[in-house]
């Protein structure tokens, strides 16, 4: 089986594991923390993950799609990561006192100051990441996953047992980055060990400067629909938006993060060997379609009974929307992939200039649709993604130079692929109470009906499926 396919699989069981470690974690601490304590950390880490961003800069992107990472220019992003993370440690060290004073709660000044210890040692692990995420060396950020996962989650869970509250998830964070930074050493070994260089620095800010703002804007147009809708419609509906909100979260943890870094990663290693990417854009294309789509409709048909199983009936009215933003989800599907064939061909300011457009019409649709009232806002952000889904394949066919019907024809096969999967699920399941029971009921026939679609259409999935389940079978 090629690197690209043992990758994706390493990919999602990265993903998977991450998820489910997240999962029980959340559940034991539930248990352990009072909602005080779990808010009090929250804040202190929501200040620092908004800045991480900026801690980034666009180096990860900037070393994957690099056509020729010198040591120079690799010592030239250990030094912007190191100066960025060591300005921004610094910051908060110093403000520490002034944040737990806006907030009344002096217990937030040694939480705010070991969070920041992270920028630190983030500053040289993401460069690690990156250059293995450029080698396509995923069995090793599989590894690295699981350490980081297994001991926040040990150490967050422990220490919580012990009575430390909100303090000690917060030294579990900064073990898992200490945890983190050891795997890291342990699979690049020398390559580990960058000097930090003064040459190489400019090629990197240039970068930075396009991709780090237009990665804030791509972070603010996930925030943006709660903000809006809050303020325009209430407390309430907002809530009920986010929990629509929340089957689309789900898919993107369950699907999306397992293929994306896979295809970023592939098409700039085609592109710096000199190789035409138009071809393996299409089959991504082609794949993701047949992927996404289907599991998007399944969860709009389903969305009543995976609320009802997950948040309670007290959330049922949010069905409407979460049907509503599943619609909405299959279009920005193709800006994903849009997205990462920029990060693949170094179009930083492309990305920009699309993330500045996306958040303007983004807020221009909810605000007009709220006016409709929850419904409305949800039409608001589906009518979004379909200019956002036009607007990336603009992006593509200009970075590609190929006409739009060379990127739509992939597009046919999962929509044929999507139909097939959905009539007889839809058939069966209109026979079928729309209790949680119902999602195990037709579960089964949807993965047959999907397989089955792919074989009659003889996609090239479905010979890829076998040879991986052959591949799997022979290693174990």
């Amino acid at each position: 089986m090629s690197r690209v396919k043992w990758s994706l699989l390493y990919s999602f069981l990265q993903n998977y594991a991450g998820l489910g470690l997240s999962i029980l974690a959340t559940v034991v601490l539930a248990r352990l923390l009072s909602p005080a304590e779990t808010g009090l950390y929250s804040i202190a880490a929501a200040i620092i993950n908004i800045l991480q961003v900026f801690r980034e800069f666009g180096t990860g992107p900037y070393i994957i799609q690099e056509s020729e990472l010198t040591p120079a220019k690799l010592g030239g992003v250990m030094s912007l990561s190191l100066g960025l993370g060591f300005s921004l440690c610094l910051v908060f060290l110093v403000l520490s006192t002034a944040i737990a004073g806006y907030f009344g709660e002096p217990r937030l000044i040694l939480i705010v100051r070991l969070l920041s210890v992270n920028f630190l040692l983030v500053g040289v692990t993401s460069v690690s990441t990156a250059q293995l995420q450029r080698a396509m060396r995923f069995d090793a950020l599989l590894r690295i996953s699981l350490v980081q996962n297994v001991v926040h989650t040990a150490v967050s869970i422990a220490l919580a047992a012990c009575g430390y509250g909100a303090l000690g998830m917060a030294w579990a964070a900064l073990a898992s980055s200490l945890a983190t930074m050891a795997a890291c050493a342990q699979c690049l070994g020398r390559s580990f060990w960058i000097r930090p260089s003064l040459n190489g620095w400019q090629a990197p800010l240039r970068f930075g400067a396009y991709a780090c703002p237009g990665n804030l804007l791509a972070a603010m147009s996930v925030r943006l629909p709660d903000i809006v809708v809050g303020r325009l419609l209430g407390l309430e509906m907002a809530g009920l938006f986010s929990r629509g909100n929340g089957l689309v979260s789900l898919f993107e943890q369950a699907v999306m993060r397992g293929i994306i870094p896979v295809a970023e990663s592939a098409l700039a290693e085609r592109r710096r060997q000199g190789g035409d990417i138009t071809n393996d854009f299409v089959v991504t294309l082609r794949y993701l379609t047949v992927v996404a789509w289907p599991c998007l409709a399944m969860m709009s048909y389903l969305a009543a009974p995976i609320i009802l199983l997950a948040f309670g009936s007290v959330w049922l009215p949010a069905v409407p929307v979460a049907q509503i933003l599943c619609g909405s989800a299959g279009f920005v599907v193709l800006n994903t992939a849009s997205i990462s064939l920029m990060v693949a061909s170094g179009a930083a300011r492309r990305f920009l200039a699309q993330q500045a457009l996306s958040v303007t019409v983004l807020v221009g649709a909810l605000v007009l649709g709220s006016r409709l009232g929850l419904a409305g806002a949800a039409w608001g952000v589906a009518a979004w993604s379909c200019m956002l889904a036009v607007l990336s394949l603009h992006h593509a066919c200009t970075i590609l130079r190929v006409r739009l019907v060379v990127l739509l024809r992939p597009l046919g096969s999962g929509l044929l692929v999507t139909g097939l999967t959905m009539i007889p699920t839809v058939l069966i399941g209109a026979r079928l109470q729309a209790t949680p029971i119902l999602i195990a009921e037709l579960a089964l026939p949807a993965a047959a009906a999907w397989l089955a679609a792919l074989f009659l259409l003889r996609h090239p999935l479905a010979p890829e499926l076998v040879r991986l389940a052959q591949s799997v079978r022979a290693r174990l």
